[in-house]
């Protein structure tokens, strides 16, 4: 039972970066976003995954994996905008 609420939660937790990558995507930008959080996001997503794979706790490496993949797509339209962006964020 405990594991089924830590795979939800790990989920859920994987899943909240979707909205905004897609979002990102469809944009062809990230300007609402600030380079300070972006970075800061993926570092601790990145070495907490370090941490969490010797461990073999699969719920937290999938969460930790889903969160650097949509964190990827944020980045990769915050440095490579296309279409309208107006550059505002810092």
């Amino acid at each position: 039972m405990l594991e089924t609420v830590g795979w939800i939660g790990s989920m859920a937790f994987a899943l909240c970066g979707a909205p905004q990558a897609w979002y990102s995507y469809k944009q062809g930008h990230s300007d609402g976003i600030s380079w300070a959080f972006l970075w800061l996001w993926i570092i601790g997503e990145v070495f907490t995954l370090i941490y969490v794979i010797p461990k073999e706790h699969w719920p937290l490496t999938f969460n930790y994996i889903g969160n650097i993949l949509f964190t990827s797509v944020i980045l990769y339209f915050k440095l490579k905008p296309r279409g309208e962006s107006n550059g505002t964020s810092f």
